[in-house]
């Protein structure tokens, strides 16, 4: 019963459609380890090949990275 649980708490690896990116929202990336979570510092103008990109820190060490907003995706269902 434990996946039921979890699968009714977490939205987890569900994609954040991009309007709806804000600065200062949690957010995990698709591609890294979910137990790491990132804040967004700020969002990007929409480049010439249509990608937002995201400029983020680490909650836990501060280390600061740049990702494309594609790759952002929810923490947990009630942190939208």
């Amino acid at each position: 019963m434990v996946g039921g649980f979890y699968k009714k708490r977490h939205n987890v690896g569900q994609r954040i459609p991009t309007n709806q990116l804000r600065p200062g929202m949690l957010i995990h990336l698709s591609h890294t380890n979910f137990a790491c979570v990132w804040k967004i510092v700020s969002i990007e103008q929409m480049n010439s090949k249509g990608e937002i990109w995201l400029n983020l820190v680490a909650q836990e060490s501060g280390n600061t990275r740049r990702s494309n907003a594609i790759y952002a995706t929810y923490i947990r269902a009630d942190e939208r």
